[in-house]
């Protein structure tokens, strides 16, 4: 059996961007830095072909072709510098797969694949060169990584899957400032990058409207060759920022008395480092959540009314980092939240 497919994605976006001067503490200055229409469009373009050979074994090939054009119109133009242009981008990138079912619950597979990330708006815009016009040093980062996994089940109760992954970057983003201009940030290709880790999950139905989801990833992310446009230099055999190396998420829930459903879970994450240098890390945290609720089904119409609470025992943590070149932002996470609502099904 053989199954082709094609298939076409059309995005456009326009913004218009104001910059003024950051004097610090919040506080613009009034003059102008940039002012700039800026209009992106994307066409995608996929070939996809699935080739069943017997009851065993599958084959996948896919072609990907993606086009970026981002065209900007200076209306600042400084010193009367007229800095309009475009960047464009484009790329073919490809995926292989294979399947092979050992028994009629146990299944392998594998496969190798290409990625692509274009610079965003923001990156191209930030332009240390000069005031208004693109970056014209960015270059697109691109990847290739392979997965090997297997995924099964047994007595129609317990699923499971598990899987080995590495990928492998070229020219990764980084953040920096210039002396010049020391309150802006600007946007490079700076590194390489090595990541390779594991990733499972679990469902395990124990009793009829029982259920337990789990699932763990470990992951080992490392810059095979970082050599920073500023301060620190090269960083190469650091660890990525903001990837924490174990996660862990477990969620049990039980629908009882008809239509009655309580549950209750945790997810938890190890330390992860701030920045590139590795010099600070938040530390791991794990978060308790429940949940009620209630549902009715009457005369074509459904609704459900919900309680639920997340870290619930308040626990104190750092959501997200931000690794600015003249300092770490760390936004701190809620406390004990508490949610209700009523959905309606027509």
């Amino acid at each position: 059996r053989n199954t082709f497919s094609a298939g076409t994605d059309l995005d456009w976006q326009f913004t218009n961007s104001l910059r003024h001067p950051n004097l610090g503490n919040a506080v613009e200055n009034a003059s102008l830095l940039a002012d700039a229409d800026i209009t992106q469009r994307r066409v995608g373009a996929f070939f996809t072909d699935r080739l069943a050979i017997g009851d065993r074994w599958t084959l996948l090939g896919s072609l990907r072709f993606d086009s970026i054009v981002n065209q900007l119109t200076d209306k600042l133009k400084a010193g009367g510098l007229d800095l309009s242009g475009s960047a464009n981008f484009s790329r073919v990138t490809g995926r292989l797969g294979v399947t092979r079912s050992i028994t009629k619950d146990i299944g392998l597979y594998a496969s190798w694949g290409q990625g692509f990330l274009p610079p965003a708006t923001e990156e191209l815009y930030a332009n240390p060169a000069t005031l208004g016009g693109f970056n014209r040093s960015l270059k697109p980062a691109t990847s290739a990584g392979e997965e090997v996994g297997a995924r099964g089940s047994a007595l129609s109760r317990l699923f499971w899957d598990v899987a080995f992954f590495r990928l492998d970057t070229r020219r990764d983003f980084e953040r920096y400032r210039v002396e010049s201009r020391p309150l802006e940030t600007f946007y490079g290709n700076a590194g390489e990058s090595r990541r390779y880790g594991l990733e499972s999950s679990l469902r395990w139905l124990p009793v009829r409207g029982a259920f337990v989801t789990a699932s763990y990833t470990y992951s080992n992310f490392i810059y095979t060759k970082y050599d920073s446009l500023t301060y620190p230099g090269n960083l190469t055999g650091n660890e990525l920022p903001n990837s924490p190396r174990q996660q862990f998420y477990i969620d049990t829930s039980w629908e009882f008395a008809r239509n009655w459903t309580v549950g209750a879970g945790t997810q938890a994450w190890g330390r992860a480092f701030i920045d590139p240098t590795n010099h600070t890390w938040i530390d791991g945290y794990g978060l308790l959540n429940a949940r009620f609720s209630r549902s009715w089904q009457r005369r074509g119409l459904g609704s459900t009314l919900f309680l639920a609470g997340r870290n619930l025992t308040a626990q104190r943590y750092i959501a997200f980092t931000e690794p600015d070149p003249d300092g770490n932002s760390y936004q701190p996470g809620a406390g004990r939240e508490i949610f209700a609502g009523l959905q309606l099904r027509f």
